[in-house]
């Protein structure tokens, strides 16, 4: 066994202890606060923490929609934290901190996809999805579909023993009105596509979540988009340069004009559904 102290350390091994007989109250008093900083940061403050995903849900009892940002597509943190909220969801269902027992997951995927996914979350045949998806896809992406069939699994579990009038909802929608394999989308100009994503693709989600939970209005609706889509101001969308600054941060949307400016803005999904749905 190697008992030697590498030369860096025993470097500041030294320094330590020359400070240690220099300035011994000095010494004492960096120690001190040393230790107390590493006991606070260590320390959750008992009684007063509430986990993210507790307030998560918390705001589900507030509000009809609630959004959580996917701050990196296709990794696994966004995911897990997602996945960590649903659960904390059922656990307080459980216990009854929690009586919000319809819930609508609003993925970032069109119709199509939330219906093969759907598929698999309810019988576990994956290769339709795969079939759709392949190869556009990630290890991760996949590994979180799974997770949600055990979040899925879990509902249909707790479900069997409550009675009929108390059974858990939990449905995954995707309010997107096009996916990136839209043939309309890969075969248009680039020019074109910008265009769709900076003036229509916000709006359309948006409202096809609204229409949902009017639809049903015993639900609440959890939106898992990427976090530009969740601002809630007007917001340049294209740095591409196939877009000059105004054109981007237009959106055909109102029909009363005033100005290009002050009625074409480009609002995210989190501002239209501001504008559009008493919450």
């Amino acid at each position: 066994m190697n008992n030697s102290v590498s030369p860096v350390v025993s470097g500041q091994l030294q320094h330590a202890f020359a400070a240690k007989r220099a300035y011994p109250a000095m010494y004492v008093l960096y120690a001190s606060l040393f230790g107390l900083l590493s006991v606070l940061g260590c320390t959750k403050p008992q009684g007063s923490y509430v986990s993210p995903e507790v307030q998560v849900v918390q705001q589900l009892s507030e509000r009809r929609i609630v959004m959580m940002g996917d701050f990196a597509h296709e990794f696994p943190l966004p995911y897990c934290g997602l996945v960590s909220t649903l659960n904390t969801w059922l656990s307080m269902l459980r216990s009854g901190e929690s009586r919000e027992d319809h819930l609508v997951l609003f993925l970032e995927e069109d119709r199509q996809v939330a219906s093969l996914l759907s598929q698999f979350l309810e019988l576990g045949d994956i290769d339709p999805l795969l079939d759709f998806l392949l190869p556009s896809t990630s290890i991760e992406r996949l590994e979180f579909y799974r997770e949600l069939r055990r979040v899925a699994m879990s509902v249909d579990s707790l479900n069997k023993t409550l009675p009929q009038s108390r059974r858990i909802s939990f449905e995954v929608q995707g309010p997107e009105a096009r996916n990136v394999l839209d043939p309309t989308l890969i075969d248009s100009s680039r020019r074109a596509s910008v265009l769709y994503f900076v003036q229509e693709r916000d709006r359309l989600t948006a409202e096809s979540v609204i229409a949902h939970l009017k639809d049903h209005p015993q639900s609440k609706g959890l939106v898992f988009f990427g976090n530009a889509h969740l601002l809630a101001k007007a917001v340049r969308k294209d740095y591409s340069g196939v877009l000059n600054p105004v054109e981007s941060e237009e959106c055909t949307s109102d029909t009363t004009q005033k100005s290009v400016l002050e009625t074409h803005r480009c609002l995210p999904l989190a501002r239209w559904h501001k504008r559009n749905f008493q919450e």
